[in-house]
């Protein structure tokens, strides 16, 4: 029940319209709450971070050869995951990967590409630092 969302591409989609990313709405939506509020786009930036706290994401792609997949799949979805790092684990969902939900408001990300011979790391958190540790993180649970 999502109003929005946006696609690491930089895509947004919305409720109640197309069912693809659209790149005039998403501009027309940002020119509304700038109207509305009379502030610029920095400005709504800070404002929102002031509501939800910063959130900082990366995404790294490691390249694999096809015959290794079977061992990269089972280093990623049989072990059972408490902490990932410094940071402990939540909760996990296999539907797309492995999803860790982390503390701290961060999560992480490992899923194969389902178009080339690539694992995909993804990472959110409340700092760069902590990003870029996270996907070292993985990183070691993909490399073995």
């Amino acid at each position: 029940n999502a109003i929005a969302a946006g696609e690491e591409s930089g895509g947004y989609g919305f409720t109640g319209h197309i069912p693809e990313r659209d790149g005039l709405l998403s501009g027309l939506m940002i020119l509304d709450m700038m109207s509305v509020t009379g502030l610029n786009p920095s400005n709504l930036l800070e404002e929102l971070e002031e509501i939800t706290g910063p959130y900082h994401f990366d995404r790294k792609d490691i390249a694999f050869n096809e015959q290794d997949r079977e061992k990269k799949l089972i280093r990623i979805t049989k072990p059972t995951f408490e902490h990932l790092g410094e940071l402990k684990v939540l909760n996990t969902d296999t539907r797309d990967g492995l999803k860790l939900h982390l503390e701290e408001n961060s999560w992480a990300l490992i899923r194969f590409s389902g178009t080339e011979p690539l694992i995909r790391l993804y990472a959110e958190g409340t700092s760069p630092d902590q990003v870029k540790k996270i996907i070292e993180n993985c990183r070691m649970i993909v490399d073995g």
